[in-house]
Order: C-alpha cells, then structure tokens, then sequence
C-alpha cells in the first residue's frame, strides 16, 4: 500500500459545529488495529520533526488544528491543514513532518506500541 490521504466522514452541525468520526472495525479508513494514540502539539513555527520511517508500524495522521506538511524522502507531500483529512502512511516510509503554524496539533493512531528497534533513521534525524 501507498500512503494517502483519506476523507474521514464529516457531519457539519450548523451552529454546533463540525463532527468527525473514525471507527476503525466499521469504516476501513483507517487499515490496522490502533495501538497506540499519541500527538505533537506546541511546536515552534517551521520546526521539522520525525526524519525517520519504521519497519513495522503503521500510521494515520490528522492535523486537528493547524498545518503540519509531511515531506516523504522520495519527494512526495502532503499538507495536512483540514481535520476531515487523514494521511495513511505505511512502514517503509521515512518521512518529517514540518509545522507550519504554532497551533499545529498532529494527531497519531500507530499500529505498534513504541520500539525504538522500529524505527528507520533518514537523512533528517
């Protein structure tokens, strides 16, 4: 598999809002059992994190507020900046993660608990 960007399903609620929902067992948005949630949050403006990839684990990525770009090594894109889009990234991939607004959340569903023996050093760590 590739990664992508995924449409999770929105439901605008006129006044109240807006409604995004993932349920990984029903919907397939998202293709592997979570087992570990984690985010990144108060990052300095065009800070880069990440630069590593992982021999295993499987991620799904949503900017719930701000824009975070993620930059493959392969040259590949992907600026989050809407919570009701995803990006899957399967293992395989090294990646980092640039913050371009200082209220950037990322938020990350893994399909590994952490294992520093996981993890791909790129050209950026």
């Amino acid at each position: 598999m590739k990664p992508r960007l995924v449409w999770i399903e929105t439901h605008p609620q006129e006044e109240r809002g807006f409604l995004s929902t993932i349920e990984p067992d029903v919907d397939g948005i998202v293709p592997f059992d979570v087992k570990r949630v984690f985010y990144i949050y108060n990052v300095p403006m065009h800070v880069v994190r990440g630069g590593h990839g992982h021999k295993k684990c499987h991620q799904f990525m949503l900017a719930i507020s701000g824009m975070v770009l993620v930059k493959l090594d392969d040259g590949t894109e992907f600026l989050l900046d809407r919570p009701e889009f995803g990006l899957y990234l399967p293992p395989g991939n090294i990646m980092r993660m640039i913050f371009l607004t200082t209220n950037a959340c990322l938020l990350v569903l893994a399909s590994e608990k952490y294992d520093s023996e996981d993890y791909v050093k790129g050209s950026y760590e």
